[in-house]
């Protein structure tokens, strides 16, 4: 699964924060993050169609909160320095 970011910092936030989650059940399924650019990307391996749609489903609701968070709070920072 691949998805675009506005910058390359964007997509490494989401990598940082998706990555610390545990796999339930990493004997069914794998996911691997990784970026290029500013392009998210989650690799999945599972053992059945149901797991991967359900692992698959999971990270794209995580990757909302992501994005709604980055939108929420992108530049309020650098009005503090």
């Amino acid at each position: 699964v691949k998805i675009p970011f506005q910058t390359p910092q964007q997509a490494t936030i989401a990598k940082k924060t998706l990555d610390p989650d545990p796999i339930l059940k990493p004997s069914d399924i794998s996911v691997q993050y990784s970026t290029k650019g500013e392009i998210f990307i989650a690799k999945f391996e599972a053992v059945s169609d149901r797991v991967l749609r359900v692992a698959v489903s999971s990270v794209l609701e995580s990757l909302k909160t992501v994005i709604e968070t980055i939108d929420e709070f992108e530049g309020k920072f650098d009005e503090y320095l």
